[in-house]
């Protein structure tokens, strides 16, 4: 798979340019595949094989940040309904986090967004209808980051510290806790929904519930 040479963008200088990276346990899946083939604005491409998640991430981001990518565009390899500009519909908002909206693969099925609570960051249950909104955290399963979020975390936390587990936290709060403390903001755009693949077990309750819908 390989999105090097899909669309637009490129160039050196201040001119945007998008590396897409890829963590992948096993093998992206299909709608995956056929989801990104068409993506536009994408100049480069990284991806990994057979590493735990935040050991995949870290890696993909320091061969990344070897690069003269200006912007990291994380895809999981197991997203899908992405629209084929959703990459420059990110780069266009000129933000120093973003990312798209999508539901969590296991019941019940909520938002993979965060937001604070008493200092506590607990999961969005209602996201917004539209629009860009500042929030505690979203899922990198589509994210776009400027490089310059890496580097200053780097600076201040160490170089290949990007992704790796805070207590009690996965490897993309813990990311975006440290980009907080750097100065960075987290957006959500809640135009931009996709599709996130699972797998449901169709007892008898699951049926009903599914033909309700």
């Amino acid at each position: 798979m390989s999105l090097k040479a899909v669309g637009g963008g490129g160039g050196g200088g201040s001119q945007p340019r998008i590396a897409a990276c890829m963590p992948i346990f096993n093998h992206p899946t299909a709608q995956t595949f056929y989801a990104t083939k068409p993506l536009t604005g994408v100049t480069d491409f990284f991806s990994i094989r057979g590493l735990p998640l935040d050991r995949a991430r870290n890696s993909l981001t320091a061969q990344a940040l070897a690069s003269p990518a200006t912007h990291f565009l994380w895809i999981d390899s197991d997203m899908a309904d992405i629209p084929p500009d959703a990459a420059e519909r990110l780069l266009a908002h000129d933000l120093d986090i973003v990312g798209g909206l999508y539901w969590s693969r296991q019941p019940p099925y909520l938002p993979v967004l965060l937001r604070e609570v008493d200092r506590q960051v607990v999961i969005e249950e209602n996201p917004p209808p539209c629009g860009v909104f500042p929030c505690a955290g979203v899922g990198a399963g589509f994210l776009l980051v400027r490089r310059q979020v890496f580097e200053a975390v780097a600076t201040r936390f160490g170089f290949g510290s990007w992704w790796s587990f805070l207590p009690d936290r996965g490897d993309d709060v813990s990311f975006m806790l440290r980009a907080a403390r750097c100065g960075f903001t987290c957006h959500v755009d809640a135009d931009l929904r996709l599709g996130h693949v699972g797998e449901v077990v169709v007892t008898e309750a699951v049926a009903a519930a599914l033909r309700a819908t």
